[in-house]
């Protein structure tokens, strides 16, 4: 990934990204080859239907008789997703987009504010994470008194 990066946007993510492409459509045609095909196709198109049909109603809907409150979290979180992406990401691309070699990541890196904290709370919350992963896959079914 570095050595792409390194090389630059025309050639090394160019190459990534129509690589993924491809990729893509390739294991979306074995999967209609060989896999459940009408089934897929079926669950789609249902799906979208149900999508069209109740659009509107899930869009707006806020959960006024059970009051659970997902609703309105899951709607603050889409808009911090939405501000968080338009302080950083736009000036991410932006650096990618004038740079052609690998110093974009070194321009990226002095442009995200606190980037240091940032990187050692992800690290540590990564290794909590590990550990808990690693730990609850080491329980025993005899551990539990059912």
């Amino acid at each position: 990934m570095a050595l792409l990066l390194y090389t630059g946007l025309k050639k090394g993510v160019k190459f990534l990204s129509d690589f993924r492409v491809y990729f893509g459509f390739g294991i979306l045609a074995v999967i209609l080859l060989f896999g459940p095909t009408s089934y897929n196709l079926n669950s789609f198109t249902d799906s979208f239907g149900l999508l069209m049909q109740n659009f509107v109603h899930m869009s707006l809907y806020t959960d006024p008789y059970y009051k659970s409150g997902m609703p309105q979290g899951w709607a603050i979180f889409y808009w911090a997703w939405y501000f968080v992406l338009q302080k950083g990401i736009v000036p991410i691309a932006d650096i990618l987009a004038k740079s052609g070699q690998g110093d974009a990541i070194v321009a990226i890196w002095s442009q995200l504010s606190f980037a240091g904290i940032m990187l050692v709370i992800l690290l540590v919350y990564g290794y909590i994470v590990m550990q808990t992963l690693l730990n609850g896959a080491t329980v025993k079914h005899s551990d539990y008194n059912l």
